[in-house]
């Protein structure tokens, strides 16, 4: 009995060998996005992390150049173009981390809005508009 169990294990370790692992490959990873925000203190002069900091993201939307242009913002990632009466709210809203950074996935579309909404300096906005953004990037925004 012992002789056949040890036969049987053998053949287990010995058949099962790192080469006939079945390899799917790698599975590319899908593109993400890094936003870092921090803020600058005018009397320390040194850069702290923005923890808390809301990130809006508006999916195939450029807000520098949609309804002309002249949106005014009314909080919450909430966008106002008063020439043609239209809101735009965000497609998503993130939260940076203690360290003021938040990373997603990016989704395959032509153009992406970034608004980052302070938590240290009320009611303070700074945006981008990246253009086709399938590969990871990394952005930063710094309040002062």
């Amino acid at each position: 009995m012992r002789t056949s169990l040890f036969i049987f294990f053998m053949v287990i370790f010995i058949g099962c060998s790192e080469n006939d692992i079945i390899d799917e490959g790698e599975k590319p990873e899908d593109p993400q996005a890094e936003i870092e925000v921090y803020y600058d203190q005018e009397s320390t002069s040194s850069r702290k992390p923005d923890a808390g900091a809301k990130v809006y993201l508006y999916y195939d939307i450029n807000i520098t150049t949609e309804f002309g242009g002249l949106a005014s913002y009314e909080g919450n990632g909430i966008l106002k173009y008063k020439r043609h009466n239209t809101v735009i709210k965000p497609d998503s809203v993130l939260y940076t981390d203690y360290l003021g950074k938040t990373v997603f996935d990016l989704k395959p579309m032509d153009v992406m809005s970034i608004v980052a909404e302070s938590s240290y300096f009320l009611n303070m906005i700074t945006y981008t508009v990246c253009f086709h953004p399938d590969e990871s990037l990394k952005i930063t925004f710094i309040f002062s």
